[in-house]
């Protein structure tokens, strides 16, 4: 029985900055901006380099509320 995380490809979760950049138009200094603080949802650091989620991502370019993984509870 094969494991599902054979078939999970990681490019298909995240976007590369630069990726960002690309769909959005904005700037280079700008979207790692946002992305640092906060007004670009997603980032992942894996060291020096800087990923997105491509499920918040996409999510923000929706104008859904990102899936911040909690519950308030209420």
């Amino acid at each position: 029985m094969a494991s599902d995380r054979q078939h999970v490809d990681p490019e298909n979760l995240t976007l590369t900055a630069q990726e960002v950049m690309r769909i959005t138009g904005f700037s280079e200094n700008f979207t790692y901006q946002a992305l640092l603080d906060g007004r670009i949802p997603g980032r992942v650091q894996c060291g020096r380099r800087v990923l997105v989620s491509r499920r918040a991502f996409e999510q923000w370019l929706n104008g859904e509320a990102a899936d911040e993984g909690g519950r308030d509870g209420a």
